[in-house]
């Protein structure tokens, strides 16, 4: 079922029984990892994960199991590149919300501005706080992985080079592109750096 169609406790108890199995001594469960991985597939984008209290909420309880039990996701197989992949996913529906909101704000009174800003989700004023917070937090965490664990996002291909490229100019960001502008460019052309080189040029343009 969709995550917004529990109810909070149901919600909760599925976090909860996450955490719980995770916990546990390595192969007590086997495919302990399905349900943080199902709960990951709950960040699907379209604007409700960004806009709602449940799926800030989402955002939050994922990060927060993810931190407790970072050693662990990051010791498995293609898990890295699915929390990048997901988290880049969630941030493009946070800026397009942030810059939605300020257009709106920029172009009051020009109708034709307004009804293209419209065109991005819209948030409860009560809840951007929470949803800018939550960004944050989340770049921070998806910038410091792809630090770390390059490997995590240069096996992704095209789709993390569009992501990146969409949220090029946040600052939030700034502190990666600084990392990718002191590291030596490759020299030949099958070098693991390659995909880094290729986002520096592709943020060139």
């Amino acid at each position: 079922r969709d995550w917004l169609d529990l109810t909070e406790s149901t919600r909760n108890q599925l976090v909860w029984a996450t955490n719980a199995m995770l916990s546990l001594p390595p192969n007590a469960v086997v495919k302990a990892h399905q349900p943080l991985a199902a709960l990951m597939r709950q960040l699907t984008g379209g604007g409700q994960t960004v806009t709602t209290v449940a799926g800030l909420a989402l955002c939050r309880a994922v990060m927060d199991v993810l931190q407790t039990h970072r050693a662990w996701a990051l010791s498995l197989a293609h898990f890295p590149s699915l929390i990048v992949m997901h988290f880049l996913r969630v941030l493009v529906d946070f800026d397009l919300v942030f810059r939605g909101g300020e257009q709106q704000q920029n172009n009051h009174g020009n109708a034709t501005a307004a009804a293209a800003s419209q065109a991005a989700p819209s948030i409860d004023p009560a809840l951007l706080p929470t949803a800018q917070t939550t960004a944050t937090d989340m770049t921070q965490f998806v910038t410091t992985l792809m630090k770390e664990h390059p490997n995590a996002w240069h096996a992704i291909g095209r789709d993390v080079f569009r992501l990146l490229r969409h949220l090029k100019h946040q600052p939030a960001f700034e502190p990666f592109w600084h990392t990718l502008v002191l590291a030596s460019p490759s020299t030949t052309p099958n070098s693991p750096n390659q995909p880094t080189d290729l986002l520096r040029k592709l943020l060139a343009t």
